[in-house]
């Protein structure tokens, strides 16, 4: 038997704790196991690009038609060589993609130094924005996606100043792009800031209080942010960016959320690409958190909307795709109505079935821009 590029599990119980390791196994004629280690038979290495693709496609298989990629590892061996790379793999994935170029200037409101690692994050905002200046222009060349959007994401209060936070983000309006910022996502963040004014002063209260914050405006996470300050944003028409399934995997919290407030799904995280679970998620974390099976008006058709339409006024592209309306991308996923779990379904119950019951597996297709990019 050949198991190359499998893994294999001894009765679902990890082998030290890793399955990364891509230890070959000697075995006896009789199937007893005589030898752990030595020299793996097979290159397991992997270039950067066909991490990328791989991904992209996964998320395909997912359902997923169009990704906002929070980008931050920029260098490589070059300045900014990992953002054309990973607008590459997109195109030959396949999959639409807005490429949100994150700013990373530290690694904390006291500016500790660095990791060698976040070295490949980090460059100057002059540096920063000349190279999205580029990118701006090359993005255009695109050909086989509908669309390769770009906008601004500044990591976070604590990995970049309140000076450049505003420049970038009167920059970002200037240009009408959208703009993201990793948000309260655990407590840590809020205790520095108060530490770092002197003063009562949260991230959100900063934010509210210097931008002039609107539907091009997404928070992502808000994991902590106050429930009053999340009902002053969606006033203000910002979007919120959440990772259900990412918040329960790093153990981080549960948000507040309101009603009439602008929400889409992401992940934080690669354990797992399920979009259906995601939703699901949303939903049951409220509902748990507040004893009650009607938080915010998470039903299977608000979720879906979340989904969809919800996601691509976060990414600024509600005029292109997020509903089926002349004029936008045809894209869309298709399900297996002969599954078990849908089968029977009548028109008034399948998005609850689809959004509460299925899984990947259950997808059929899924089109972008009217051609197939995935089938099983």
């Amino acid at each position: 038997m050949s198991f190359l590029g499998k893994t294999i599990l001894p009765r679902m119980v990890w082998y030290d704790g890793k399955v990364h390791e891509n230890l070959p196994i000697t075995i006896s004629c009789d199937g007893v196991i005589t030898e752990i280690g030595g020299t793996i038979p097979y290159d397991v290495t992997r270039l950067p690009d066909e991490y990328c693709i791989t991904t992209f496609r996964e998320m395909l298989a997912a359902g997923i038609t169009c990704v906002g990629e929070f980008h931050y590892v920029h260098h490589g061996s070059d300045r900014f060589d990992l953002d054309e790379m990973v607008l590459q793999a997109a195109e030959e994935a396949g999959i639409r993609i807005t490429l949100i170029q994150t700013f990373y200037e530290a690694a904390g409101f006291d500016r500790p130094a660095l990791h060698p690692v976040q070295k490949r994050f980090v460059s100057s905002y002059e540096e920063f924005v000349e190279n999205l200046k580029k990118l701006m222009k090359d993005e255009r060349k695109m050909s086989s996606i509908a669309v390769a959007g770009m906008f601004i994401l500044t990591h976070s209060v604590r990995a970049v100043s309140f000076e450049n936070i505003r420049k970038l983000y009167e920059f970002a309006m200037q240009k009408n792009l959208a703009f993201h910022i990793h948000l309260e996502e655990q407590p840590k963040e809020i205790e520095d800031c108060i530490r770092f004014f002197g003063q009562k002063t949260t991230p959100s209260d900063w934010l509210l209080q210097n931008l002039n914050i609107n539907k091009r405006f997404s928070a992502v996470h808000a994991t902590y942010t106050s429930r009053e300050n999340v009902k002053k944003m969606v006033q203000n028409g910002a979007n919120f960016v959440i990772c259900p399934c990412t918040e329960g995997y790093l153990g981080d919290g549960i948000p507040h959320l309101v009603d009439n407030q602008s929400i889409s799904f992401g992940t934080d995280c690669n354990n797992r690409i399920g979009f259906l679970e995601e939703m699901r998620w949303a939903c049951y974390s409220q509902q748990m958190r507040h004893n009650s099976r009607c938080v915010a008006g998470l039903s299977a058709n608000r979720l879906l909307h979340c989904a969809t339409a919800g996601g691509a006024r976060s990414l600024a592209l509600d005029n292109i795709v997020g509903s089926f309306e002349i004029g936008k991308q045809m894209d869309f996923v298709s399900f297996n109505l002969c599954s078990p779990l849908l089968n029977g379904l009548s028109s008034d119950t399948i998005i609850d079935g689809i959004v509460f019951s299925c899984d990947n597996r259950e997808i059929k297709r899924v089109v972008v821009s009217g051609i197939t990019r995935f089938l099983q």
